[in-house]
């Protein structure tokens, strides 16, 4: 057999055992994506309903909008980022303090980050994490308290 063919057959054999599951790619890097999409919270307090949008501007740019509605008026919003700045990634919130504030991820998982800013009064650490049941968990924490917010993805019509 000619190299050409050898390799083709190589290559298509990579392909089917990719795709019949007996290599496993679930630990390939897909950066941020997982977070993409429009997000509802469903662990609320009262009437209010919670809301994130995210969407994927290129590999190294996601942006996000958090708001709370209250019946119809808006109550809360931010603005949210989370991008590549030299070698280490920023989550910033903008929209609450004068000014945006940023956090640097201290560990990045398969699906999930915990970013930390020490100077923030709270939060300190922001920590997002997609589950196996495919609900988005973030955590707001410091050393006194913590705040859980449980997301479900919203089906696209």
């Amino acid at each position: 057999m000619n190299f050409l063919y050898k390799r083709f057959l190589a290559i298509g054999a990579v392909f089917l055992c990719i795709a019949s599951g007996c290599i496993n790619t679930s630990h390939v890097n897909t950066g941020f994506n997982w977070l993409v999409g429009d997000w509802e919270r469903i662990n609320n307090d009262g009437k209010e309903k919670t809301f994130e949008n995210w969407i994927k501007l290129n590999d190294t740019l996601y942006t996000g909008f958090g708001f709370t509605l209250s019946e119809v008026d808006t109550v809360f919003k931010e603005n949210l980022s989370l991008f590549k700045l030299d070698k280490a990634w920023i989550f910033q919130v903008d929209g609450i303090n004068e000014t945006p504030v940023d956090f640097i991820l201290q560990q990045t998982l398969e699906r999930g980050f915990i970013a930390i800013n020490e100077q923030n009064p709270f939060p300190k650490s922001i920590s997002y994490q997609l589950k196996e049941d495919k609900n988005l968990h973030a955590v707001i924490a410091n050393e006194e308290k913590e705040i859980l917010f449980v997301f479900q993805k919203n089906k696209k019509p």
